[in-house]
């Protein structure tokens, strides 16, 4: 995770992150979508799990967890 943005038009807000495969692009996904969890071999698991959390001016990583089979 990179940091949080504010939608221009809904005032939502996005969390900036990177991805960590494919071409390491930059992703943004609101909050909520972020933080909810999804089904890992049937049980509920958090999307994204923290795997080193980093100084306030530094980026903490994330691993995804795929809502699919």
């Amino acid at each position: 995770m990179l940091g949080h943005a504010t939608h221009s038009e809904t005032e939502e807000t996005l969390v900036l992150y990177r991805a960590l495969y494919g071409e390491h692009g930059l992703w943004v996904r609101p909050e909520t979508l972020f933080l909810e969890p999804v089904s890992v071999n049937g049980a509920p698991a958090p999307r994204f799990e923290l795997i080193e959390a980093a100084a306030p001016d530094e980026i903490s990583i994330t691993r995804q967890h795929s809502d699919k089979p």
